[in-house]
């Protein structure tokens, strides 16, 4: 829900765009093609296209950060609609693992995704891992899972293990 205006915000993924619908009950599509195209462009609203977007998290200024699946990527949106690329290849690429900043960083099909404290945390469900990025410069490192295998292990980071992890939510005190 953008608190701002009230209305619901929402990723259709197969149809490849972000819908809004308005309080009075208008939906209409806020990025994205008309067409439904997979792709994977910047540009204003209905200029940019998606592969697969799927959970975003908002900004209080009304921009917010998508985790685009199968393109393998993270997107900003702005309030105003312009899209960018945040991090993950901008190219084709086969969706793997890669720490890096900006293009140079891969994701392992990036689903769930939440905002605290100025940084994103990314769920990769085929990657088995948890990923931060800094939204800034697209720094992406992995915060838990490190090992990338399924599992269900708990400990410290660099030996929990996590198996298709998906939604991602934090709470007042920044818990993930």
């Amino acid at each position: 829900v953008d608190t701002a205006s009230a209305d619901i915000l929402v990723s259709e993924h197969t149809g490849n765009r972000i819908r809004r619908i308005t309080y009075d009950g208008r939906v209409n599509t806020f990025a994205g093609s008309l067409t439904a195209v997979t792709a994977y462009s910047n540009g204003i609203r209905l200029g940019a296209t998606f592969n697969w977007p799927r959970e975003f998290a908002l900004e209080a200024s009304g921009d917010m950060f998508l985790a685009e699946a199968a393109g393998c990527r993270i997107r900003k949106i702005t309030a105003g609609g312009t899209v960018s690329f945040v991090a993950g290849s901008e190219a084709v690429v086969t969706c793997n693992h890669q720490l890096g900043v900006g293009n140079t960083a891969q994701f392992d099909n990036p689903i769930g995704i939440a905002l605290f404290g100025g940084m994103l945390s990314v769920s990769e469900i085929d990657g088995n891992r948890i990923r931060w990025v800094n939204p800034a410069d697209g720094t992406a490192n992995t915060l838990r899972g490190g090992q990338g295998v399924a599992g269900f292990l708990d400990g410290p980071a660099s030996a929990s293990t996590f198996s298709g992890p998906r939604a991602l939510a934090v709470d007042s005190t920044g818990n993930l």
